[in-house]
């Protein structure tokens, strides 16, 4: 029997369709676990435009370690 409340499958419950590369940028470091404040600064002045994605969240990730 499941309980009126439903169950919790861990995450944050919500599905992210990203419109651009920016945002899918975002929902993939947001699902490696980084907040939406580090995810924010990873981005400032990466050119999102004219690289691939992957490009992006790697030059993302590399910031985020340098710290």
């Amino acid at each position: 029997q499941i309980p009126a409340t439903g169950e919790s499958y861990g995450g944050t419950g919500l599905t992210v369709i990203p419109e651009n590369k920016a945002s899918e940028a975002a929902a993939a470091l947001a699902v490696l676990g980084y907040s939406q404040n580090e995810i924010a600064a990873a981005l400032k002045g990466i050119d999102l435009d004219s690289l691939r994605l992957e490009e992006i969240v790697k030059q993302a990730l590399k910031k985020m370690v340098k710290g």
